[in-house]
């Protein structure tokens, strides 16, 4: 109040304007916390996201642009239009501006009918990523009969286990097996090279020999599915059983059933070290047929998103018994050994040494064969996200 001037009120002056203006935030920051499960029941089950709060962790600065603000209206003087955009820029910018603005900002975005379409939205986008990776499952075509799985498994996981059951036996998608066979480098999986084995030493005729098994080559991997009712979930990722030659075959795939081919070579005394060329050898292309294989498998999964997605292969056992073998020796020169030799190469010790050279050199490739798994699905992933 100024002496001698009681009673007398400063001029005021109510500008009302209308027009457009630019405005930035910087350090504009909220946490989201979100609660993931499912919706439905069964075969109709999806994902669905909630959104639970909105946190701003930070304040903001606001910027306005004065040269962008423009007044318009009646009571706007344009000899004094320029004081007025300076003195609503500095009102627009000022601390406590900013956190009236940025306090507005979260109440809108935990109002419950804007939360309810924030958690509808983020939802839409997950299933349009589920889609889009795994494929899109026909109604009511979700696996249902995933039972006794871990505690620590909530619904959703139990669901994206579910999706991925389907995914690998969708013919189109990226997961399918014999696809993901076919693409395998390193090593190669079709045909899968194993090497040499040792059939060990057996009397044929008269004299004891050593029979060795050269280029082993298994054909017919990439024959291979992973059924529904074969996958669950375990502590530690995934168990899965791989049934082979169940396929009737096409350009790509081979004809069922598994054969394993290579070259046997029959040495006896004089040439026990396996000389392959010596006089006092036998040898001849040796082809096996294998009726209904199969292999377990032990899946794990670890990183933070797909970039980081890195697939280990725990386990891998052939379930193959001597009776699912048939082992058959085809001369290169004839010999009255022939008939004798097919009969020990059936025996069932030589085909248990068969198993158990492919099984020693799946071993020693299982984490080559995981990194082809990793790169397979970090490749399909990119893929289907665009990135």
């Amino acid at each position: 109040m100024v002496s001698g001037l009681d009673g007398v009120d400063w001029p005021r002056q109510r500008i009302e304007g209308h027009g457009h203006f630019t405005a930035t935030a910087t350090d504009l920051a909220f946490d989201v916390v979100l609660r993931a499960g499912t919706a439905g029941t069964g075969a109709e089950r999806t994902a669905r996201l909630t959104v639970e709060s909105v946190t701003a962790v930070s304040q903001p600065v606001f910027h306005l642009d004065e040269k962008s603000l423009t007044i318009e209206g009646a009571t706007i003087d344009p000899y004094t239009l320029d004081g007025w955009k300076k003195a609503a820029t500095d009102a627009f910018n000022s601390a406590p501006a900013g956190q009236a603005i940025t306090g507005k900002l979260v109440d809108a975005l935990t109002d419950d009918s804007l939360r309810d379409r924030l958690s509808a939205a983020v939802t839409d986008q997950l299933a349009k990523a589920l889609d889009g990776v795994l494929g899109a499952v026909p109604p009511g075509a979700l696996p249902t009969d995933d039972r006794g799985f871990p505690a620590k498994y909530g619904p959703l996981e139990v669901y994206l286990f579910d999706r991925l059951r389907a995914c690998v036996n969708d013919t189109a998608s990226g997961f399918y097996p014999p696809t993901v066979v076919l693409g395998a480098t390193d090593p190669v999986l079709e045909p899968y090279r194993v090497g040499r084995i040792d059939l060990g030493s057996y009397r044929i005729g008269v004299a004891q020999a050593q029979l060795t098994f050269y280029d082993v080559t298994v054909n017919g991997i990439s024959n291979v599915l992973i059924p529904v009712e074969d996958a669950r979930l375990t502590e530690e990722g995934i168990a899965a059983t791989l049934r082979l030659g169940r396929l009737p075959g096409d350009g790509k795939v081979p004809l069922p059933p598994l054969t394993v081919t290579g070259t046997g070579v029959i040495a006896f005394p004089d040439t026990a070290d396996g000389a392959r060329d010596d006089d006092d050898t036998i040898t001849g292309a040796i082809t096996v047929t294998v009726e209904g294989p199969s292999a377990t498998a032990g899946v794990s999964f670890t990183g933070r998103d797909a970039d980081e997605l890195t697939i280990g292969l725990d386990s891998l056992t052939l379930t193959i018994a001597p009776p699912d073998l048939k082992v058959t020796i085809r001369l290169e020169e004839s010999s009255p050994w022939e008939k004798a030799i097919n009969q020990v190469l059936n025996k069932d010790e030589v085909k248990r040494r068969i198993v158990e050279g492919t099984q020693q050199t799946a071993d020693a490739h299982r984490a080559d064969i995981a990194k082809e798994l990793t790169t397979n699905a970090r490749t399909v992933v990119r893929a289907k996200l665009g990135g």
